[in-house]
């Protein structure tokens, strides 16, 4: 079993493959080849989404609301930054 690390954790990141392209995750965890992806609906905290480190391209520059909706990881939580950042992307 890998062991995840959290250097990336609660970043946004957008995915660039798969069936689910375009779609805003938070990084939960990472490890050298992989990230567990959260979205707090379908992905929730119990069951990440685990996705290669090279199909995912992870947000720079949020606005401070989502960050500050992020300081803490639960789903609800999760839920909220990612509808805030979708709000100030439009």
């Amino acid at each position: 079993m890998k062991t995840y690390d959290t250097d990336l954790r609660g970043k946004l990141c957008v995915s660039l493959c798969g069936h689910d392209k375009g779609k805003t995750y938070v990084i939960i965890a990472s490890d050298d080849e992989a990230v567990l992806l959260a979205d707090g609906e379908k992905r929730t905290l119990e069951s990440p989404k685990k996705k290669n480190r090279r199909h995912i391209q992870p947000v720079i520059h949020l606005p401070e609301n989502v960050k500050e909706a992020l300081s803490e990881c639960t789903d609800l939580t999760i839920k909220r930054a990612l509808k805030l950042y979708k709000q100030a992307e439009v």
